[in-house]
């Protein structure tokens, strides 16, 4: 089994409409072309004005795609440093979430032999240095912590070295943190059996949380499993949450008003063609869809698991939220097609509101590089991914989930990864947390960017 998270390593550095554009919002997901390379740049350029890179065919629309503007992003910034974390060691950047204080940061550093996570607490607008709270050693491999914000708390996920246990043995125990502003504390754990997969995922209804993994044995291939993680008097019954015949990968779970949607990525094996038979990779393809399941608070089912892509799809990674303007579920996800070596591939779109799937949608960019799309949150959210050409893409959306503006090609972040957006006083710019991990000034970094500029 693989999971394909959303995180940077310092050892593979990555991740409204205007009156008379409502046909282009409808049409932006259906095409999005004229991805072409552009250059790093030392200031943001006019951010309405197509890129110049190329010939000036390639800079031009083509048929009904919108353009593809040149980087909002400039190089840059002010680097933000985690205290002493990073500077001697391998830093892994996993989730960023904002709270009632701030900014949360969830980072994991590798020192020699031993591997060790924590979460960085940042002031709101990200101003000032980092505290860091430390969470304990964790085991090779594992991601980042994952964090979720629970009334008066804030919680982080990691696999953890169970108590006694020597630091790079093969086992492994989920925990979950109660994060404060100087310390944090072990709310509970789950024992995880000894397999290829860590994905995990944490969401928060307000009071109460639940947390899902993925586990994979010769007998009854991948399964997603969960449990709550409560305050009340209740036992937490860890349950098999997705269907044995989905052999399921990769979880993500979000809050859906009446509980929780968790998702996961099924397999099935694919036939063998010659073409296969070509490729020395050693790995037998198989089919990738997604799939999702609505749960109450405790984990208990409300009913049966439903595609939300074809089965006979290609899915590799994937993200989700939820946008409570429209109360809908919006999962963007990369689908590799049928390209050999993971060259080309694709990005689709699905929506959901309750048992209601909307078709899915493709977002026709020219072809995609490494690594997953990623939602940023921000007020407004945005959509990032990697082109063919390995230079991310930013995609302004609306608070349904809608593009909003048109995509931007960004070489100075293309080694980066975009956190969050965070308010500006200027309407200029807006600031943009990102995570740099390769950078020696600092695993953080504030960036001014210019906002989108609406559909024209």
């Amino acid at each position: 089994m693989s999971a394909a998270r959303r995180f940077s390593k310092a050892s593979s550095p990555t991740s409204r409409r205007s009156s008379g554009a409502v046909s282009v919002v409808v049409a932006l997901w259906a095409g999005i072309a004229g991805c072409r390379r552009v250059a790093s740049q030392e200031s943001a350029p006019a951010i309405d004005e197509p890129s110049t890179q190329g010939d000036a065919q390639d800079a031009a629309p083509t048929g009904n795609a919108p353009r593809e503007l040149s980087a909002r992003c400039p190089k840059g910034g002010r680097p933000i440093a985690l205290g002493d974390a990073g500077s001697q060691g391998e830093i892994e950047i996993g989730d960023t979430l904002e709270y009632d204080r701030g900014l949360a940061v969830g980072f994991a550093i590798r020192e020699g032999a031993k591997r060790t996570a924590g979460v960085a607490l940042l002031e709101p607008e990200a101003t000032g240095a980092a505290k860091i709270i430390e969470l304990g050693p964790v085991v090779d491999d594992a991601p980042a912590p994952l964090l979720a914000r629970r009334s008066g708390d804030l919680l982080a996920a990691v696999f953890g070295v169970p108590p006694g246990r020597a630091h790079g043995g093969g086992d492994r125990e989920l925990t979950i943190y109660a994060v404060g502003s100087d310390h944090a504390d072990s709310l509970t754990s789950f024992d995880k059996p000894t397999d290829d997969s860590m994905a995990i995922g944490v969401a928060s209804d307000g009071p109460d949380a639940f947390v899902v993994w993925d586990e994979a044995s010769r007998a009854r291939g991948g399964v997603v499993r969960g449990a709550p993680v409560t305050s009340r008097a209740v036992k937490a019954v860890v349950r098999d949450i997705s269907p044995p015949e989905s052999d399921a990968e990769d979880p993500r779970i979000v809050v859906d008003g009446a509980g929780y949607s968790v998702i996961w990525i099924a397999r099935s094996p694919e036939a063998p063609t010659w073409v296969d038979a070509a490729e020395v990779t050693g790995v037998a393809r198989s089919f990738g869809w997604l799939q999702r399941v609505e749960i109450d608070p405790l984990g208990a089912v409300r009913g049966p698991a439903s595609d939300l892509t074809p089965r006979s799809g290609h899915v590799s990674a994937y993200d989700a939220r939820m946008f409570a303007a429209t109360g809908e579920l919006v999962v963007v996800a990369r689908d590799d097609g049928e390209a050999i070596d993971g060259s080309g591939g694709a990005l689709l779109r699905v929506r959901a509101r309750g048992a209601a799937i909307e078709p899915v949608q493709s977002v026709a960019v020219d072809g995609v590089g490494h690594g997953a799309p990623a939602f940023v949150d921000g007020k407004p959210p945005w959509l990032s991914w990697m082109g063919h050409d390995e230079q991310l893409r930013l995609l302004p959306l609306d608070a349904a989930g809608l593009p909003s503006g048109l995509p931007s090609s960004e070489g100075a972040l293309s080694e980066a990864r975009p956190l969050a957006v965070m308010a500006s006083p200027s309407e200029a710019t807006g600031h943009w947390l990102v995570a740099t991990p390769t950078d020696p000034a600092g695993p953080l970094r504030l960036v001014e960017c210019a906002p989108p500029r609406g559909l024209q």
